[in-house]
């Protein structure tokens, strides 16, 4: 089972290298047997910790601000994907209101630490 979106429809991170600082390391538990979600759900993580390790070391705005744009694009990308296999596969499972809940949560939380380095900035 794949994706309902193809490779060429996902946005390439440009700081995707993993960083020496893993505050979120990945673990097999987080498989979850789909190749494509797997995929995705690695680039998230290393997203999160290279953003981690930009902001524990207090780089410079614009690095962080980047990084942040990229999770943003990513992870909505990768909601999306992820959504749209649960709607085909899972409609009726009362865990997929849940589920959407934790994405939206997710981005609400990423856009109240950018407010919040943003206004650190200044």
């Amino acid at each position: 089972m794949q994706p309902a979106h193809s490779p060429s429809d996902r946005p390439t991170p440009q700081s995707s290298d993993l960083s020496p600082l893993e505050i979120f390391p990945w673990n097999t538990n987080f498989e979850t047997g789909i190749t494509g979600i797997d995929e995705q759900n690695r680039v998230l993580v290393g997203l999160l910790n290279g953003l981690a390790e930009q902001l524990v070391d207090h780089s410079e705005h614009l690095g962080f601000s980047k990084l942040f744009d990229e999770l943003l694009a990513y992870a909505t990308f990768h909601f999306d994907a992820e959504e749209a296999i649960w709607q085909e596969h899972f409609n009726d499972d009362s865990w997929i209101h849940w589920h959407q809940k934790s994405h939206s949560a997710f981005l609400e939380g990423v856009n109240a630490l950018i407010a919040d380095c943003t206004s650190q900035a200044h």
